[in-house]
């Protein structure tokens, strides 16, 4: 797309832009930050939604959350969303602490999955599985490198919710 059009989709889609500047405005973004020409500047928080929401909207079907468990690495939040997205996932719930939160590189990761799908933030995550499963009939399940099943083999038939757990 030329400037043009994209001006014209930022006006219609009540975007507020800017056109930066030579010199100070350049400065802004990172000498290694790789781009096509645009950047976006968004507020991290607002991507997030809450778990009562985010269940009201899955409630139809068997919903499949996956809950990401301390996960250190922001290409690795980001491979997971994308992954999560392309199996059908409903949502990804991500703890407030002891967890990478979402930045420009999980964004980027996620081939902007990140953007797309429900991003639940939560607290304790022990407290929210015990929610999905005793309030919502949720069935629990983790991802392990030795596992005898393959995901892509299992059968999900019942509200879902797959922890994955840290990088080490």
């Amino acid at each position: 797309q030329n400037d043009t059009e994209l001006s014209l989709l930022l006006k219609q889609n009540n975007i507020s832009f800017n056109q930066m500047k030579e010199g100070k405005d350049k400065k802004k973004v990172a000498s290694d930050a790789v781009h096509q020409g645009v950047i976006a500047e968004i507020n991290p928080l607002a991507l997030y939604t809450n778990l009562e929401a985010t269940l009201s909207r899955a409630s139809a079907g068997n919903p499949c959350f996956v809950l990401l468990d301390e996960l250190q690495d922001p290409h690795n939040v980001g491979a997971i969303i994308r992954s999560a997205a392309a199996f059908g996932a409903s949502a990804i719930l991500i703890p407030e602490h002891n967890q990478a939160s979402i930045t420009g590189a999980v964004i980027k990761t996620s081939a902007g999955m990140a953007l797309r799908m429900p991003i639940v933030r939560i607290g304790n995550v022990n407290q929210t599985i015990r929610l999905l499963k005793e309030e919502h009939g949720f069935w629990s399940y983790g991802l392990a490198m030795a596992g005898t099943t393959r995901l892509k083999d299992a059968q999900f038939d019942t509200p879902t919710l797959i922890v994955v757990g840290n990088e080490s």
